[in-house]
């Protein structure tokens, strides 16, 4: 998916809210806002993909800032709500007899979980009120028989992970998997905005479940950069029968790509853009095969 004119007001407001996380003195703000609005200037072109943009604007933040993870606050706030909210919802999938059933409702977790995106949203948000409006919405596309049908088959998975936070969603819809085939999570290496890293993994207690594999992305890169990936998960690619692919940007990334293997996108469209690139309205929670 290339960016789009709105883009640049959403990266824009990032520079904000990150402005309000580094830093207490407006005229700190004043020149951190200037010197990365420059920036974003250099970089800004309409034949890009979103998260190019965004890798090399976070990049820089943290250059100059001098701060590695900037969004450390706010994941390991993220990170506390994630972790009551799969205690309340793993009760729920308990109570479901039928493993099939089961899966669908989890992958419908894993989705809502994606509402946890304060680069989407903003470093403010109430993310428990987002979350339990999204426990009552329906899917807009709704390929779980796919998903299904295409596990049933499967040996290997390899899952694209997203946020912190939205982890512990995931969980529960990698737990079930990993009863069936071996899964790959992938996790950012190093920190970027908000997203996944292995420490995230690791609280989430993702390496304690059977059948399951971390593997990293191979550095700080916003959404998937095939050709940056470590040998160890180019080769869970290759070996893995399909694709998981969680949030915006690993949509944004990945729909670059022609891929040999099915891809089941799970994410909620929370940008105009990535939206209409669904032909979805703004909102709306995807499950998606291509």
């Amino acid at each position: 998916m290339k960016v789009k004119p709105i883009c640049f007001l959403c990266a824009s407001k990032q520079i904000y809210d990150v402005s309000n996380l580094l830093y207490k003195i407006e005229d700190d703000k004043f020149n951190f806002i200037l010197k990365v609005n420059k920036k974003l200037l250099e970089i800004f072109r309409k034949d890009a993909v979103p998260t190019q943009i965004g890798t090399k604007l976070h990049r820089y933040i943290k250059l100059i800032s001098k701060n590695e993870d900037p969004f450390k606050p706010l994941k390991n706030k993220s990170n506390e709500i994630s972790k009551k909210f799969y205690e309340i919802l793993k009760e729920k999938l308990d109570q479901i007899s039928s493993f099939e059933e089961k899966v669908k409702k989890a992958i419908f977790y894993a989705i809502i979980g994606n509402t946890i995106d304060f680069a989407a949203y903003n470093t403010s948000m109430d993310v428990s009120k987002f979350l339990e409006k999204d426990l009552n919405q329906k899917l807009r596309i709704d390929d779980r028989d796919k998903f299904l049908k295409d596990l049933k088959n499967a040996k290997k998975v390899i899952y694209f992970l997203d946020n912190a936070g939205e982890i512990f969603f995931d969980k529960l819809l990698i737990e079930l998997l990993s009863q069936k085939v071996k899964v790959y999570v992938v996790v950012k290496k190093k920190p970027i905005l908000n997203d996944a890293t292995y420490e995230d993994a690791k609280l989430a207690s993702l390496d304690k479940i059977k059948n399951v594999f971390l593997l990293d992305n191979g550095g700080d890169i916003i959404g998937i950069d095939l050709k940056a990936l470590p040998e160890k998960t180019k080769k869970a690619w290759e070996e893995s029968d399909f694709i998981v692919s969680k949030g915006m940007g690993n949509f944004e990334s990945l729909s670059e790509y022609n891929l040999n293997k099915p891809i089941y996108y799970l994410l909620k469209a929370k940008c105009l853009p990535v939206a209409k690139e669904l032909n979805v309205n703004k909102e709306d929670l995807i499950c998606k095969r291509v």
